[in-house]
């Protein structure tokens, strides 16, 4: 026995790898719905240890299943964990170059497994290959994701770029040292301290991209406080969030400050309550039911109360989010206050006017009139003089005179006076 058993080593190997597939299977299923590619992270350590499976039973299965398709699950898993590490950084590319070595490799093991059989050059075959995907994923890390994206993964392209040295002081020991037989689990002690290098490896990419998902977790949490601050208090209406249980305000932003003219340090450990600012308490007993019923509040006219005591008529919609485990209330307040002033003067307006109109009494139509002592005839026939009907029928009133003509006629001596 050498250094190592190299069965032993490679079965601790498997162990390892299906460890580590159970452990990056959850944080896939946690993080689905929020980065691409995770699925193709995980599928790759479970194609390793598949293929470390494969290796593990060679002797006792034949040798295409624990030669070939263990090295074409070998290659193909870290093809897809590349794929898998593109997409979670953005940086989706073109893999037929991958296609080509994935055929290339397959070809070269059936040919030294079959027709020219040779372990030294399937072994150099098979980290060639690892040796070029791995140095694909340096690269990716290191030179084409953006700053951001660099900075999460740096830890897994650390990882990836030992992949890289061990794969590389492998090919070059074999092709210094070619004393490797026709058993491969007889390799010799290099070979075996490069499967335990790429168990130590595996054991810290698992923990890197545990912690380079961690990282977009939290690049992304703070990015989503920065845009909700940035909205929060760049918003036209005024915003509030206060706990549903006795109103005390966690933010505020400053619209809201003004409309109701207090300053942060006269809110600060207040509740809405503390402040006054409900005209009627039961208008918020009856908001914080409703919102414990629908969850949302949409448009509802209530009436606040300015620091000074005027009375404010708002427009508010609340929805109802729970923060640390208590409900809060999201609050956007609208003042209408003056838009409510200018309805009342409209509508008042507008009373006044129909009430006016109401009054007024127009003539119109074909009045029957007789030609002779000028009365007028109504809708019911009866006749009325000419004064009676129109001042029944307008608002028009009458001042009586004398014309000259009537004068002459009627007082002929005082209009000769007057002459």
């Amino acid at each position: 026995m050498t250094f190592l058993d190299m069965r032993t080593v490679m079965f601790l190997l498997f162990i390892i790898t299906a460890l580590c597939s159970f452990l990056v299977l959850p944080l896939w299923l946690r993080n689905r719905r929020l980065y691409a590619g995770l699925h193709l992270l995980a599928t790759d350590f479970v194609l390793q240890a598949a293929a470390l499976g494969l290796i593990t039973a060679r002797g006792i299965i034949s040798d295409w299943p624990s030669i070939l398709g263990a090295n074409v699950l070998t290659l193909a898993g870290a093809i897809l964990g590349y794929m898998g590490l593109e997409r979670f950084l953005n940086q989706k590319g073109p893999q037929v170059q991958n296609g080509l070595l994935l055929g290339i490799v397959v070809v070269l093991i059936g040919y030294f497994t079959w027709i020219a059989p040779n372990t030294q050059a399937r072994i150099v075959v098979s980290a060639a290959g690892l040796l070029i995907v791995c140095f694909e994923c340096v690269w990716l890390v290191f030179r084409r994701a953006d700053a951001a994206a660099r900075r999460i993964a740096r830890d897994v392209g650390i990882v990836f770029l030992g992949f890289c040295a061990v794969s590389a002081a492998r090919i070059v020991v074999l092709f210094s040292y070619p004393d490797v037989g026709r058993d491969y689990f007889q390799s010799g002690v290099f070979q075996t301290g490069v499967l335990v290098a790429y168990a130590l490896l595996l054991i810290l990419l698992t923990y890197t991209l545990s912690l380079m998902i961690n990282k977009r977790l939290l690049s992304d949490v703070q990015k989503g406080q920065e845009k909700y601050s940035k909205a929060f208090h760049s918003s036209p209406n005024g915003l509030s969030l206060s706990t549903l249980s006795d109103g005390r305000i966690a933010e505020i932003n400053d619209h809201m400050l003004r409309l109701l003219g207090y300053t942060r340090q006269d809110i600060a450990g207040k509740s809405s309550l503390d402040l006054n600012i409900w005209y009627d308490e039961r208008d918020r007993e009856a908001l914080a039911a409703d919102l414990l019923q629908t969850g949302s509040v949409k448009e509802r006219e209530l009436l606040l109360k300015h620091k000074s005591g005027r009375l404010i008529c708002a427009l508010v919609w609340a929805d109802l989010l729970t923060l640390d485990n208590e409900p809060h209330i999201l609050s956007s307040v609208l003042d209408i206050t003056d838009r409510k002033q200018q309805q009342f003067e409209r509508e008042a307006l507008i009373e006044q006017l129909q009430e006016a109109l109401s009054d007024v009494k127009t003539l119109s139509g074909l009045l029957p009139i007789c030609s002779s002592c000028k009365k007028i005839r109504d809708d019911k026939g009866y006749w009325n003089s000419l004064e009676a009907y129109i001042h029944k029928h307008s608002l028009a009133r009458f001042s009586h005179g004398i014309c000259p003509e009537c004068t002459k006629k009627l007082y002929p001596d005082l209009s000769k006076n007057k002459s």
